[in-house]
């Protein structure tokens, strides 16, 4: 935090960008993952409101809820 200087942008180590990254990229897994598992087959229709609710609850990660300054 000491070789920030005001006006001049972050890098993207120090910046919120690489958390919701992160918490993105789990909640895309968690969605596709929930929709093919939760269903129980093909045959069957897709569990979008349980696909939705574990997205919800991965891009909720501690990272993401992290505040960018001290």
């Amino acid at each position: 935090m000491a070789d920030q200087h005001p006006g001049k942008p972050r890098r993207l180590r120090t910046s919120v960008k690489g958390p919701l990254m992160f918490s993105a990229f789990w909640a895309v897994v968690t969605f596709m993952a929930v929709l093919i598992f939760a269903s129980g087959g093909s045959a069957k229709t897709p569990r979008f409101d349980l696909a939705l609710t574990g997205a919800g609850i991965a891009s909720s990660s501690p990272w993401s809820s992290r505040p960018c300054c001290p």
